[in-house]
């Protein structure tokens, strides 16, 4: 309970389009996520059972951006980048559109338990 309590107030209702084809999830606003893509793109880390909605949905038909590396606790990692049309980040009523966000699938996704299904970028902490 403790734990939902400290996670609740950074968790964000999210709508993912690409191609005209939208999944809802529900993202999490990481002040530690500072992964940039290519020196400019903040990038967002789906858990494995939103990965497969997307991929269902036709999200990774195209071509990824590239790859990049991040460092982890257990030594180096990689993601393969994805750009989608737009995502929509509701907070307190309002929605905001971040368009053509980047969005980075791992080697081996992870579930992220009930309370969330995207790590959403630092960036985005002011929506």
């Amino acid at each position: 309970v403790f734990e939902k309590t400290l996670v609740y107030p950074f968790t964000r209702q999210c709508v993912l389009t690409c191609k005209n084809k939208k999944v809802e999830a529900k993202g999490l606003i990481d002040s530690g996520n500072h992964l940039i893509f290519n020196g400019d793109f903040a990038v967002c880390v789906p858990c494995e059972n939103l990965v497969k909605k997307m991929k269902q949905k036709g999200f990774f038909d195209e071509q990824s951006l590239g790859e990049m590396s991040f460092k982890t606790a257990s030594g180096k990692s990689f993601l393969k980048i994805y750009e989608i049309d737009e995502m929509l980040i509701y907070c307190n009523g309002k929605s905001n559109i971040i368009k053509r966000p980047k969005i980075g699938i791992g080697v081996s996704s992870e579930s992220f338990g009930d309370d969330f299904e995207i790590i959403l970028s630092a960036a985005y902490a002011q929506y």
